[in-house]
Order: structure tokens, then sequence, then C-alpha cells
């Protein structure tokens, strides 16, 4: 496993309800890689991140819960500019632009 996704595992196990924003400021700086879900190009989970940080969120990504919370991404003072997506379920369609999909993580089995 890449070291920063141990960490990223560890760090979310530690800090329940952990957004990206907080992820990206506490392993990796940014850069020009866009995080979106897997076979959804449509539901961007958050931009501007380096490649090493997409890498690491992408190995740790199997470890932990989503659930979305867009008002820890205001605590943080971290938003994107795009529609927001409040509910989330796989067998809608995708959207004709990119909405943003504000997720939170904790631990599988852990609760939230």
């Amino acid at each position: 496993m890449i070291p920063t996704a141990k960490a990223i595992i560890d760090y979310v196990g530690s800090h329940p309800g952990a957004t990206l924003a907080e992820l990206e400021s506490q392993f990796g700086p940014g850069g020009d890689i866009d995080i979106a879900m897997p076979g959804r190009p449509d539901l961007v989970l958050w931009t501007g991140v380096s490649q090493a940080f997409a890498d690491a969120f992408d190995a740790a990504h199997h470890a932990l819960e989503p659930n979305i919370d867009v008002l820890a991404y205001l605590w943080d003072g971290a938003m994107l500019s795009l529609p927001v997506v409040l509910e989330y379920r796989t067998d809608w369609k995708p959207y004709a632009k990119p909405h943003w999909l504000p997720l939170v993580f904790s631990l599988k089995g852990a609760g939230a």
C-alpha cells in the first residue's frame, strides 16, 4: 500500500467525518487533478489535487465509508463552485454538467 494511503486511513480513523479538503491539506500539495466518483465523471468529489494525492486516495478509499455533508466543507472554508448533490443513488442517470458530491469519510465499520 502507498504510505500516504495508509496515513489517510489512519487520519480518518482518528478524525471521522474528514473532508477531502482536510485530507488534501494534510497529505498533499495542490495540483491539477480532479477526483470524481468511479465511472461517474459528472460527480466531482474534489478538484486541484496532486497526482500523488489522487493515487493515495484511490488506494485508501476501499477502507473508507462516505457520507454526504456539505456543511463540513463550509466549516472547513472549502467549497467548489459547482451545483451540489445533496442526495445520491447509484441508479440515477448522469448529470449533463458536472456536479459536486461533497463527501466526508469515516472508517468502514466504525460508524459515522
